[in-house]
Order: C-alpha cells, then sequence, then structure tokens
C-alpha cells in the first residue's frame, strides 16, 4: 500500500514552484515519498517470514517473534515465604500447603514450595488458563522432590485427565493407564528435573516427554501413552502432590524463541533511493537492515537498536525491483521484536500541466475545460496516477483521473452565469504532490443589445428602454431598465431561455423569446412611425405533437436582416403558446417574415413564410411533413461555373449554387464543393441552420489550379421533422444565375405573360421567328435561374423553334 508520506529535500525546495508558461502551471516541487509500502498483514505475510509470524489484521498488523510463552512464572516476583502466589488457585486440598520459598530455586531467587505430608491429593493451577480451546504447544516446569510419593504435572482435556509426569518415589516416572512406568532412575531425590511434554497426537493417544537435570541426566520418550485419551491436547494445566515434600520452578506453557529469525520481502520500483524501517518493539534482539537485488546483491545495510523509524540509502541499481531483509537475532531472555511497516523511497517529480483551454471569450454555451498532463513517474515499476480537480470561480464542478499523458476534459454545467468567470485546475498524483494550473479568465455572453429593427446596426439609446424577462421554467423574474440600447445580464444563466418583454417610447411594444445569448445577442423593437398590422396567430395542430396536457411550444417569428455577419435570419418576436394557442403582435407592413415553432423536445418545424398584409387571425397549421426522394420537383437546384478573369490578372471566378424548395420546408442545408469525381478535395464546406426557400451561395474560386478544376456540388437538406434529401450537381458551363426578386410565389405568373408577351411580338409570317425568340427568352430567364425547367427541356424547345423557322422559311 502507498502512503503519501511526503519527505521534502529541504525547506527552500519545498517553497519553490518551478517557472511555467503563460496557460500553464505552477509545478510543485520534486519530493521524497513513499513508492511501495509493505503495512498491511496481507502485505507482510507474503514476504518469506522465517521464525515470524504476523500479528493483528488489515493496516493494524505487525511483524513478531513467533514462539514464546502463553503463561510463564518462575516464582521470583513474589514476596520471599508468602503463601499460594498471585495468578494460581488450589483446585484440590488445602491451599495452605503451597507456599513460596526462598531457600530452593532451579532458576532465578525462589521457587514454589509444596507440603502434602500425610495427605493424599492437592492441585494447583493458573487462576486463567490462557487458551480457550485445547492446545498443543509445549508445556515445561522444574521439580524438585523431598520425600514422599508423587510430585508431578497434570495435563487435562475438557475434565478428563489423560497425563500425570512427575517423581514417584525418587525416580521420574509417567503414569500408563493406572501404572507407574519408569522414564528415569537415576535422579534421585533433592535433585532438580526439568521436564517437558510436547507433541501431542489426539489420534494415537501419545505424547514426548524429555527431561534434563543439573546432574547431567537427560532423556527423550517418544510416543508414551497417558491415563485416558484425548483429543486435541490440554485445556488446563496443574501440579500435584501426594503425600510429598517438593518444589517447583520455571513453570511454562508455550514454546522458546528461536535464535535467529529473518524476513525477506520484494518491492516493485523503480529508482529507489531510501528504505525504511518502522520498528516498534525491540527487547534482547539485534537487528540488521538491509537493502539488497533480487539476486541478493547487497547494496547497503544498517543496525537497528531502537525502536522507531529506521532508513538505508540505496544507491544507485538496475531495474526495476528491489528486496528489503531484515535479519533479528536473539541476544537475551524474553526477547520481543515488532515491525509495524517496511517501504521504499523515491524522488517524486511534480505532474506537469500545459496547453489550458479556453480561454478569453467563449463560442460555446457549454465550454470542455482542457489541459495536457504529464508525469514523470508514468512508466515506472511503481506507476502512478493523476487526480486532476477542476475550478470555476474558486469553487470545485469536477473531478477527472488519468493514468498516462495526454489530454483531460471537463464539460461545464452551462447553468452558471453570464459575466466574467476564471478556472484554473489542480493536479495530484498518488503520492500527493500537487501542480495547479495558471488561472485562466473567460467570458460568457452577458449583454443583450436592444436594436431599431430599421437600423439594425444602431442601438435604442435615445430612449429608456424597460425591459421585463422571466425564465421559461418561471423559476426566476427580473426587470432592468437601459437608455444606451444594452441589458447587463451578468450572473444570470445564459444558456436559459428568455422571454423578454420590451417596451419603449417611440416604439411598439414587443415580446421575444431569446433561446441564447449564444445564438441571438440581441433584439429589435418596430418604431411607431412605421405602418404596422396587429396580427394574431393561433396554432393549429394537426400533428398533436405541439398542443396538449403540458406541452409548451415555442413560436419564433424570424426576418431577414443585415447584422454585423451579414444578411441572416433572427428573432424579432416570439413566446409560448398560452392555454388557448394564441400569440398577437404588431408586423411592419408588407414585411416578409418567416415562421418556426419548437416543440417540447426540441422538435422544430419551419412553417415558411408570412408576408404582413392585413390585420387579424392567422392560423398556423402544423401537419406532418415528409419528403421522397424520387419527387426532385419539390426542389429544385442548379450550380455554375462564372469565369470573372479580365485580361492579365490572375485567373478567377466564382462557383455559384442556387437551392429552390417551393414549400419552403427546408430547415437545414448542407453545402459542400468538391472536386468532382475526387470528395476528399473540398472547396467548401457550408451548413445553413436558417429555414429555407430559396438559397444562392457563390464560393470565390482563384488561382490557374482551382480555375482549371471541375468542381461538384452535394447538398443534403434537412426538414423540421429531421427527414433528409440529398443531391449533387455538375459546376458546369458559364451559367449564371442571380437572386429572384420576384420571390417564388408570382416567378411563374411573371414568366408566363413574358412567354406570351414575347410571342404576340411576332404574327404571320413571323411566327417562325417567334418561335425562336420564345425559346432563347426561355434560355434567358433558365440561365438566370427565374425559369426552373432542366436544361434538356430548353435545348429541345430550342430545337423545336429551329425547325419551325427552317420550315417557315421554305413557305
Amino acid at each position: 500500500m502507498r502512503r503519501t508520506l511526503v519527505v521534502a529535500f529541504a525547506i527552500a525546495a519545498s517553497l519553490l514552484l518551478v517557472s511555467a508558461p503563460v496557460g500553464s502551471a505552477a509545478q510543485g516541487s520534486a519530493e521524497l515519498v513513499v513508492g511501495s509500502e509493505h503495512d498491511t498483514s496481507t502485505e507482510l505475510s507474503s514476504g518469506s517470514l522465517t521464525n515470524l509470524s504476523v500479528s493483528g489484521s488489515g493496516s493494524d498488523a505487525s511483524l513478531v517473534l513467533s514462539g514464546g510463552y502463553a503463561f510463564r512464572d518462575g516464582f521470583d516476583s513474589e514476596a520471599a515465604d508468602a503463601g499460594i502466589p498471585t495468578d494460581w488457585e488450589a483446585t484440590t486440598g488445602d491451599s495452605t500447603a503451597w507456599s513460596v520459598s526462598s531457600s530452593v530455586s532451579y532458576d532465578g531467587s525462589q521457587s514454589l514450595s509444596m507440603d502434602t505430608s500425610g495427605a493424599t491429593l492437592y492441585r494447583i493451577q493458573p487462576t486463567e488458563q490462557p487458551y480457550a480451546s485445547a492446545q498443543t504447544h509445549n508445556v515445561s516446569v522444574s521439580i524438585n522432590q523431598s520425600s514422599g510419593n508423587a510430585v508431578a504435572l497434570s495435563l487435562w482435556e475438557s475434565g478428563t485427565e489423560f497425563a500425570r509426569i512427575g517423581m514417584y518415589k525418587g525416580d521420574l516416572m509417567y503414569l500408563n493407564g493406572g501404572t507407574w512406568t519408569t522414564l528415569d532412575a537415576s535422579i534421585d531425590a533433592g535433585e532438580w528435573v526439568k521436564i517437558t511434554v510436547s507433541d501431542f497426537n489426539g489420534d494415537t493417544d501419545t505424547m514426548d516427554v524429555s527431561w534434563t537435570s543439573p546432574s547431567g541426566a537427560s532423556g527423550t520418550q517418544q510416543d508414551i501413552s497417558g491415563m485416558n485419551s484425548f483429543s486435541t491436547g490440554y485445556t488446563s494445566t496443574r501440579l500435584q502432590g501426594y503425600n510429598s515434600v517438593g518444589h517447583w520452578d520455571s513453570f511454562e506453557i508455550g514454546g522458546g524463541y528461536p535464535a535467529r529469525a529473518s524476513y525477506v520481502s520484494t518491492h516493485n520500483i523503480t529508482n529507489g533511493e531510501q528504505a525504511r524501517f518502522n520498528i516498534t518493539s525491540l527487547s534482547n534482539v539485534s537487528v540488521e537492515a538491509i537493502v539488497q537485488t533480487p539476486d541478493g546483491t547487497v547494496l547497503n545495510s544498517t543496525t537497528i537498536s531502537t525502536i522507531g523509524s529506521h532508513t538505508v540509502s540505496i544507491p544507485s541499481y538496475g531495474g526495476d525491483q528491489l528486496e528489503t531483509k531484515l535479519n533479528v537475532d536473539v541476544t537475551g531472555s524474553n526477547p520481543s521484536f515488532a515491525l509495524d511497516a517496511e517501504s521504499i523511497l523515491f524522488t517524486d517529480q511534480a505532474p506537469t500541466i500545459s496547453n489550458a483551454t479556453p480561454t478569453g471569450n467563449l463560442q460555446t454555451r457549454s465550454p470542455t475545460l482542457s489541459l495536457n498532463v504529464d508525469d514523470p513517474t508514468f512508466g515506472t515499476a511503481q506507476g502512478d496516477s493523476l487526480t486532476v480537480k477542476w475550478f470555476l470561480d474558486g469553487e470545485q464542478v469536477g473531478t477527472s483521473t488519468t493514468s498516462s499523458a495526454g489530454t483531460v476534459t471537463h464539460q461545464v454545467d452551462s447553468r452558471f452565469g453570464g459575466g466574467n468567470h476564471t478556472w484554473h485546475a489542480e493536479v495530484t498524483d498518488d503520492y500527493g504532490v500537487t501542480t495547479t494550473s495558471t488561472t485562466q479568465s473567460i467570458s460568457i455572453p452577458a449583454k443583450l443589445s436592444i436594436r431599431p429593427i430599421n437600423e439594425p446596426m444602431e442601438l435604442v439609446n435615445n430612449s429608456s428602454v424597460t425591459v421585463t424577462g422571466r425564465f421559461y421554467s418561471g423559476d426566476i423574474v427580473f426587470e432592468k431598465s437601459t437608455s444606451n440600447g444594452k441589458i447587463d445580464l451578468t450572473g444570470l444563466p445564459f444558456d436559459r431561455t428568455y422571454t423578454l418583454v420590451l417596451s419603449a417610447d417611440g416604439y411598439y411594444r414587443r415580446t421575444v423569446i431569446v433561446d441564447s445569448l449564444f445564438e441571438q445577442d440581441s433584439v429589435y423593437l418596430l418604431n411607431d412611425s412605421k405602418d404596422s398590422y396587429y396580427t394574431e396567430f393561433v396554432l393549429n395542430d394537426l400533428t398533436g405533437k405541439f398542443s396538449g396536457g403540458d406541452v409548451r411550444t415555442k413560436l419564433f417569428l424570424e426576418r431577414a436582416i443585415n447584422t454585423s455577419d451579414g444578411l441572416e435570419w433572427v428573432t424579432v418576436a416570439g413566446d409560448y403558446f398560452g392555454a388557448e394557442g394564441r400569440f398577437e403582435v404588431d408586423l411592419q407592413q408588407e414585411k416578409r417574415y418567416r415562421i418556426r415553432i419548437v416543440g417540447e423536445d426540441n422538435t422544430s418545424r419551419v412553417l415558411g413564410a408570412y408576408t404582413a398584409t392585413r390585420s387579424g387571425s392567422v392560423a398556423l397549421a402544423v401537419g406532418e411533413v415528409s419528403w421522397e426522394v424520387d419527387e426532385p420537383e419539390t426542389r429544385r437546384v442548379s450550380a455554375s461555373w462564372v469565369n470573372l478573369t479580365d485580361g492579365n490578372e490572375a485567373p478567377n471566378g466564382v462557383v455559384h449554387f442556387q437551392y429552390v424548395d417551393p414549400a419552403e420546408n427546408t430547415s437545414r442545408l448542407q453545402v459542400v464543393i468538391h472536386e468532382d469525381g475526387n470528395a476528399s478535395n473540398e472547396l467548401a464546406n457550408t451548413t445553413f441552420d436558417a429555414g429555407y426557400g430559396t438559397l444562392s451561395y457563390n464560393q470565390t474560386v482563384s488561382g490557374a489550379n482551382q480555375t482549371t478544376t471541375d468542381w461538384e456540388v452535394s447538398w443534403t437538406a434537412y426538414n423540421g421533422s429531421g427527414e433528409m434529401a440529398n443531391g449533387s450537381v455538375l459546376a458546369d458551363g458559364q451559367r449564371y444565375t442571380v437572386d429572384n426578386p420576384i420571390g417564388p410565389k408570382w416567378t411563374p405568373v411573371v414568366v408566363t405573360c413574358l412567354f406570351l408577351f414575347t410571342g404576340m411580338l411576332f404574327g404571320g409570317r413571323l411566327s417562325s421567328i417567334g418561335s425562336l425568340a420564345v425559346t432563347g427568352v426561355a434560355a434567358v430567364m433558365w440561365w438566370l435561374g427565374f425559369y426552373t425547367a432542366s436544361g434538356g427541356v430548353v435545348v429541345f424547345a430550342g430545337l423545336v423553334g429551329l425547325a419551325m423557322a427552317v420550315g417557315g422559311s421554305r413557305r
């Protein structure tokens, strides 16, 4: 497990910020950090353990010496010649038969004395047995029998005695069933002997007994049988005497400690510089800490003799692995050793940041914050990952993570207010080192311009304008005034739909709906000196998509206005349709408007053009709209190439494309001009989002390469229901079309009258010439784009006219 234990190289280094380019970051300093650490029970257990074991669980685990004693008493801590010792209790017989003696001892200065002469059986045991269930750990005790029958160690399992071993009438013996059996007859009365019982086997009901005496007597008897059978081992241990006088000493439950223990653990780490060992217990042991390579080559070592954190510096090495090793040598009785954690540290370089965007004026309603990040620790054995915290105006708005170099992004919730804002990011690696990006300033549209519709480049700044507005959800209502033609909306969400009611002296009162200041940052008022018609639009929805229930349909009245971006459709009036499905507005007389509605699910429908020719109600019928690709007469397209090179000037010209939708159902049109037969060589790729009945588009061509290239125009049109139609046309010949000032409605009438008038000029003998004249006029109208017949029809008419002229000349 990694811990963010950070050791600064120096105080000055910790305060130093590495200079960074504009738009990059304030880089953090390099720091010594933990790259690989073993401090949990699982991690410590994964090492190679010899005479060591893991104590505890999880992160509270420690590595300790194996063995030791569950219970041990040499009686030296008791008061001299006291009665029954502390932590002991009599189970059978009189407790006064037991006392602490300072006159005789096996190890130390005192022993437990017993006098049961003339009595039957007395027993004593530890007040609290060290184990809750049957155990098989070694049990040992030193016995000295002065006189009498028996002085013995007694072992019990769940209330049944299964073993009795000790001095019986001057010999070392054990009770086999009901018979005393000799182990060693050379030990005399009054002589100490230490007996150890081990290797309990519940399957065979046997155990081993070993003994040693200061006189030199010793031995081992394996697999002896006791008094009764047992399942596992003992649950209680007792000392007992029968009509005897004797002493006890060095009573121990459990095994002893080994002379040496060791620990070896592997760390996957690149460029390790320091090993750290956290020792929490150390007594009567000598510890050597070693850092070595996997092949056993020692890089450095140190001797540890105190508790605390100890470090070993690591010289340069090759590869991505190191081993830490501990040799623990026992130097005295009751040794103790505990390791809480061991780790390898390396110098962590701070993450780097570059190319922080966006900055300045935003062009999108939901900006994406972006950074390029990198980290020198990427690709090392210890690895790294970065956490990026994004802050907008000082408040955290998101978090991203990455484990490789590259670009990280966060899309900001667009529901923050317009005006000036700042953002920055904090990049922190797994080791706690942080780099902070420079603070970027961004600007969100926050000004709404009020303009006279007949002078759309000017502001209404000679009159006090009062604007009352509300959000589409009705949760915020505001009222603002201005005398300079600009309404300050700083702090208000910029991506919400506004319904605004504007009133100003000298202008008609106007209700207008604005989807976003990104889409339209100006609204337009009609001067009351202009003649207008009071118009009431009534929604007649035949589809069910724009009315009924809680459906909130928006009405947009748009007018073609010359703005700073050129001639474009802008919203000049609109609102949500009310409960009665009506909207009232004053429209300038004889001006052409386009009507668009948007449903609850953002379904959009362009209902076509409307010219204000009268006052009264206008029904807006919304029906199902569909296109059939095999009905080209519903849309007409043409393209031509016009060479405009004059004299010795550089070659130049224009590709002209015209699109006509008589039904005005087109809501979006994409135009791509590319080389004929090579779609990858694009001259232009433009999408027109406003609805169209007629579109004329010119693309300038310059240079010898472009003017000698054959260009093709591919187009894709979408209606309000999202249905698509497309096609392509070759820009050939010298045909040139101009914008039609008559409009699609009256063009067929005017062209037909022109043909009739031309034909009437040639009567009698001149009729054959008249046929050619009518065909010529038709060709000119076709050339200009006013006559929408195909080129083949015009050529055929010309051939017929020529034939009639030739036939008439022969009469």
